[in-house]
């Protein structure tokens, strides 16, 4: 009896090792991103907000490490490589984004994904006081289509502003004004994911 016992506990802890078995995946697709400055100059009733959209692609590796049978953690590194909308080729956006998102799944074909995203704009000349490092909140949701391949689809809504102190003071003493600005953008993933 105690044979029996040890031997179906484990074949049944196998058999949840194996279901619970960490994956990497490659993942790829179209990539979008809003811009949104906001300039505010008080001693002028001057308010304004101007947006900027730019589409592209983006290439990541993520690694889902397995909690239990309902949540999981995946942290991973993205590429991201976008075009202004306006078709000015100058306006070439590169980003590397690195996202810590855990996992829920409902049921076994949809899991759903938030957690904290880092991004760090690939630029060699940025003005004094622009934050080329970003923190930002990452929503998603996933469908298994099969062991292999899912597909995906991820939001992130910045939450650190782009544009610091320094950046406001220096546009202040050049315009002998005050002036307040912010700048924060926020970015749609969609694609595919190759899980091996």
């Amino acid at each position: 009896m105690k044979k029996l016992l040890l031997i179906a506990l484990l074949v049944l802890g196998t058999n949840f090792a194996k279901a619970q078995e960490d994956k990497t995946s490659i993942s790829a697709g179209y990539t979008s991103v809003k811009l949104k400055i906001k300039l505010d100059i008080p001693d002028h009733d001057v308010s304004e907000t101007e947006s900027m959209n730019a589409t592209g692609f983006f290439i990541g590796l993520m690694r889902e490490i397995q909690i239990n049978s309902k949540y999981s953690f995946k942290p991973g590194v993205i590429y991201t490589n976008l075009s202004s909308d306006e078709g000015n080729n100058d306006d070439k956006i590169e980003y590397i984004q690195i996202p810590f998102l855990f996992n829920y799944y409902p049921n076994e074909k949809v899991f759903l994904s938030a957690g904290p995203k880092v991004d760090y704009l690939i630029e060699d000349q940025t003005e004094d006081g622009f934050h080329k490092i970003s923190l930002a909140l990452g929503l998603g949701i996933g469908f298994e289509l099969s062991k292999k391949l899912d597909i995906i689809a991820n939001y992130s809504i910045q939450l650190s502003d782009s544009l610091g102190d320094e950046y406001d003071d220096n546009l202040s003493s050049d315009a002998n004004t005050d002036i307040n600005t912010s700048l924060k953008q926020n970015f749609f993933n969609i694609g595919l994911a190759y899980n091996f």
